[in-house]
């Protein structure tokens, strides 16, 4: 299971750092806020 994730300079994200994941996990945000960029960034950094 995924404990924490950081992120540099993906997209439209300089600088993120999240952690305290649990078994579910929801993003919220208004439009054009990066919700799909974070989920990409984590699929990228398992290997898929």
């Amino acid at each position: 299971m995924l404990e924490e994730i950081e992120i540099n300079n993906y997209k439209m994200i300089d600088s993120l750092n999240i952690s305290g994941f649990s078994n579910i996990n929801i993003l919220l945000g208004k439009n054009d806020c990066g919700k799909t960029s974070v989920l990409e960034a984590i699929f990228y950094n398992l290997g898929f």
